[in-house]
């Protein structure tokens, strides 16, 4: 199928070489970051003692504040952060637009469930953290932080506070088993396991509580489990009962009960559900009406008395986490990038306030992605994207709707693969970044991109969440169209590794998230199969390919090995290579003229590494950087940049390394 996606201005076709380093202003994008020199700091690998081997610490790759989770105290809106380092909770106090506090946790990664009790202590809880503390609570009067509770076995995923100040948790088990719901009482610190409600159920992700019930939300994101749903729990006798499927956003305002997509509200008195036409996922109480918001920031009104609705404005911002809340007629919310909007319910008027901008303490954040080119480094994070100027160390940032999982610059225009279900964006420096293609709605997990320069498109795989299929998505940027293939492998594939050469796309993908995965041959002109081989690694999945000559290089996702299939002739593989020595599992490969370099992230049995291979038989892989600890939000990256340097992770800081060696990046 071939998806057209309309645009008010046009890219031009980029050049298959990059052009020459500009200097320019970064138009419409926000300064985030002062100079700080070329280098931040260099040194010689540890793992090269002839000193060939440079690396050059360019700082924090992304700093930011995202956020979590938000809960609404008095007229202060306290927002929990995800993705930093460690974890915290700002004040944002809505009458003077300015964070009057930052509450820093001591574990955790993100800080998802938050609520106020009665008497103003604020309650926050974190994931990553099943066997350490992971209940905190802040004192607003004070502004200290105390542990709480280790709940244990639990990625807290929210909270919930009875008017009686009993406090419900719920989450993701670690080791993953059926939901799960503890309650802690705070007059004698006592915890109580309560079992799992819910055992087809993978994990607990909406609380609200009454005097009598405890109102439950579980999902199930594996496809066997259907114990998905919300449930109404008797605070004393613990009876369970199923009230209904597909949910998001759930609040209770008195004797009303309302959830979202489709909104639908429940009199708790009489039982009587009413339906609404529309999708929201927040909801706030203002006066006789219900508020409710959806993700594009749109307001609508639900007037209690009459279950009439009417459309209120826009936000002109989305939200986040289904926060939203009211201070005297002002509507606020929250986007999951780090900022605060308001909207006054009266005038129509909307704001918008950098939450880093407004005095809360940002920090490096896990980074997606990294690319480079034209003398610049970009890496995303969560929905924003540092760009790192490499001559002067400045950086600058801009926003996206979601998360650049991969990112490729070709020429003067960066690509990126945007989750979830946000298609293809493109940047220019000083230029808005824009869409530039959709994908069909199931197609929302871009994996790889790769840049086919003999036939002037761009390569993109991708994996679709709901069936873990996927595409091979080809986006020709002249016309700005986008033709996805959908199931190029079949069902139940996902394609999770791209290279392109010789005229053809090469693809690697995985059944399920590590099992056996085919390689094939594309052509992107014709949209058809060249040939295939069957799971020719042992039923093992790709991890990632590059093609040098007439041959294709690939790692598998397990082990991990490093394999070689010969292109000349009928495709075989040719040659396979434990490389567990020198990397983690999954590790990422690119090709500087005759060099392959690899990237392994962080992993419990190594501390991450880059290395590098000649392609020529037999392979010896080496290690040329090792304990790097790239902290990266899902898959490692890597990138080279004109003058043949390679980007990646020191924890989450941005690197340089510079290969001095007889062979390196050399013909």
């Amino acid at each position: 199928m071939t998806i057209h996606q309309s645009a008010t201005g046009r890219f031009t076709k980029p050049s298959p070489q990059p052009s020459r380093r500009r200097a320019m202003a970064m138009g419409g994008a926000v300064v985030t970051g002062a100079l700080f020199g070329t280098f931040a700091h260099t040194q010689a690998s540890h793992a090269d003692p002839g000193g060939r081997i440079h690396e050059d610490n360019l700082g924090p790759g992304v700093t930011s504040h995202p956020i979590m989770s938000g809960a609404l105290d008095g007229g202060t809106l306290y927002l929990g952060s995800r993705n930093l380092n460690p974890p915290r909770v700002a004040a944002f106090e809505v009458s003077s637009r300015a964070v009057t506090n930052t509450y820093v946790l001591n574990t955790g990664n993100y800080v998802e469930g938050l609520a106020a009790s009665a008497d103003g202590t604020l309650y926050a809880g974190v994931t990553n953290a099943a066997d350490e503390i992971n209940l905190y609570k802040c004192d607003p009067s004070t502004g200290q932080v105390t542990d709480v509770a280790a709940v244990p076995g639990l990625f807290i995923r929210d909270l919930a506070v009875a008017p009686d100040g009993a406090i419900y948790i719920t989450g993701e088990p670690r080791p993953p088993s059926g939901s799960h719901l503890y309650r802690f009482d705070p007059e004698n610190g006592s915890l109580t396991d309560l079992g799992t409600p819910v055992e087809d159920a993978d994990q607990g992700t909406r609380l609200a509580v009454t005097d009598t019930t405890l109102y439950y939300c579980c999902n199930s994101p594996r496809s066997a489990n259907e114990g998905r749903g919300l449930y109404a729990i008797d605070r004393t006798s613990g009876e369970l009962t199923y009230i209904r499927d597909n949910f998001s956003g759930l609040r209770i305002f008195d004797d009303i009960m309302i959830v979202g997509d489709p909104v639908a509200l429940c009199d708790l008195r009489s039982g009587v559900w009413t339906d609404f036409e529309f999708d929201a996922d927040a909801f706030a109480r203002h006066g006789n009406a219900v508020i409710a918001c959806d993700s594009d920031g749109l307001l609508s009104s639900i007037d209690l008395k009459t279950l009439t609705v009417k459309a209120i404005g826009t936000a002109n911002a989305p939200t986040s986490w289904g926060i939203l809340d009211i201070v005297e007629s002002i509507a606020v919310g929250a986007m999951d990038s780090g900022s605060v909007w308001m909207y006054d319910l009266g005038t129509g008027e909307s704001e918008i306030y950098e939450l880093m901008e407004a005095g809360a303490e940002g920090d490096a954040e896990m980074p997606l992605s990294v690319a480079t080119g034209d003398g610049y480094a970009y890496v995303a994070g969560n929905r924003s994207v540092s760009v790192h100027e490499l001559e002067t160390g400045s950086i600058t940032n801009f926003g996206l709707p979601g998360e650049a999982k991969d990112m490729i610059s070709v020429g003067d225009t960066t690509y990126m693969g945007v989750y979830n279900g946000h298609g293809l964006w493109a940047h220019r420096i000083g230029e808005p970044a824009r869409q530039v293609a959709d994908l069909p709605a199931s197609q929302n997990r871009p994996e790889v991109l790769r840049w086919d320069s003999t036939n002037g498109l761009l390569a993109m795989g991708v994996q679709a969440d709901s069936t873990e299929s996927g595409s091979l998505c080809i986006f020709d940027p002249i016309n700005e169209t986008m033709t996805a293939h959908i199931d190029p492998f079949g069902a139940n594939h996902a394609v999770r590794a791209l290279a392109t050469g010789h005229g053809l796309v090469y693809i690697g993908g995985s059944t399920g998230p590590r099992l056996a995965g085919d390689i094939a041959a594309w052509d992107p002109v014709a949209g058809e199969e060249v040939w295939r081989l069957n799971a020719p690694l042992d039923g093992d999945g790709i991890s990632s390919l590059v093609v040098y000559g007439n041959r294709l290089f690939g790692t598998t996702l397990r082990g991990p090995r490093l394999f070689v299939i010969e292109l000349s002739g009928k495709p075989r593989v040719s040659d396979v290579v434990d490389i567990s020595h020198v990397s983690a599992e999954n590790p990422a490969l690119v090709l500087d003229r005759a060099v392959i370099y690899g990237a392994a992230a962080h992993r419990p049995e190594r501390a991450g590494s880059l290395f590098r291979i000649y392609p020529r038989h037999p392979m010896s892989p080496e290690l040329i950087v090792d304990n790097l600890d790239g902290d990266w939000f899902g898959r490692q990256n890597i990138d080279i940049d004109d003058d043949h340097h390679i980007y990646t992770l020191r924890g989450r800081d941005l690197i340089r390394v510079r290969d001095h060696s007889p062979f390196g990046g050399r013909d």
